[in-house]
């Protein structure tokens, strides 16, 4: 009897983590933010117009059925009025160069997006070295404009990104004056940040009062530091008096003391005429 409800409880375990786990999220039959919440998904608030999901393996089927699938590091859906979707962006980890371009490829053949140009970017002939940055493509798939890039992060890394971007006729833009609320039938889901990671570090790594500890050290250890000495002058000073009182001839001054007493005597003399 045990060994049978055992049993049962796994058995209904499995059945509720089924009932919430994530699946592909299906645009071919439907286009809006219901359908990535009925995939299982919960993304929260990123702006008044956008939700987010973060680290997330994420399956999308596009219209024909076929379907793509990215371990996305963080995906954003821009949301218009009545919830339909504006636009989707998926951006990969960051993975080796050749899980990117097989992905690639992948996408290109499932949508028959060309894939010209990729190869020559990644190639290395004639001992060149691969260049960085972008190679992009882009096509049709129904309603919606596909546009699929890769981006060369190092000659051995690089990222993968899906843009979605539908053709939308009549549908007036949104100008939310409240926050993003969940879609009809999920009232009750909060679209709140996730919390942030307490061990996750901060910036600045340390509180206003440490740094002004440290300054207060600094200036400790200034104020105990040993007074600045001017450096002595290594200046003879016979020099510096020969400098301030230049050598003049003594014949000079008996010269100067001559012409000043006979100009003396001439005022002297005119004056004695006058009168």
């Amino acid at each position: 009897m045990t060994k049978y409800f055992f049993t049962f409880i796994v058995l209904l375990a499995l059945i509720a983590i089924n009932a919430y786990a994530e699946s592909s999220i299906d645009f071919s039959t439907s286009d809006n933010l219901k359908t990535v919440f009925d995939a299982g998904f919960r993304p929260w608030r990123s702006t008044m117009l956008s939700c987010t999901l973060t680290e997330k393996s994420i399956s999308v089927i596009l219209p024909g059925k076929n379907e793509f699938s990215l371990l996305t590091q963080i995906a954003t859906f821009s949301v218009l009025a009545d919830d339909q979707l504006g636009r989707a962006d998926f951006i990969s980890k960051v993975i080796s160069t050749d899980e990117a371009v097989a992905k690639i490829h992948e996408i290109c053949n499932a949508y028959n997006l060309s894939s010209a140009g990729l190869g020559e970017r990644i190639s290395n002939s004639g001992g060149v070295a691969p260049a960085l940055g972008n190679w992009n493509t882009r096509g049709n798939v129904g309603n919606i404009l596909i546009n699929v890039t890769l981006d060369r992060l190092t000659s051995s890394e690089a990222k993968v990104y899906v843009t979605l971007d539908w053709k939308r006729e009549g549908i007036p833009p949104k100008f939310p004056t409240t926050p993003m609320k969940p879609p009809a039938g999920y009232e009750n889901v909060s679209m709140y940040p996730p919390g942030v990671n307490p061990n996750q570090q901060g910036f600045p790594s340390h509180d206003m009062q440490y740094y002004k500890d440290v300054i207060a050290k600094k200036k400790t250890e200034e104020g105990n530091s040993p007074p600045i000495v001017a450096p002595t002058s290594t200046v003879d000073s016979s020099q510096i008096q020969s400098v301030s009182k230049p050598n003049v001839p003594l014949w000079r001054f008996g010269i100067g003391i001559m012409i000043a007493l006979g100009i003396l005597v001439v005022l002297w003399y005119r004056l004695r005429q006058k009168h």
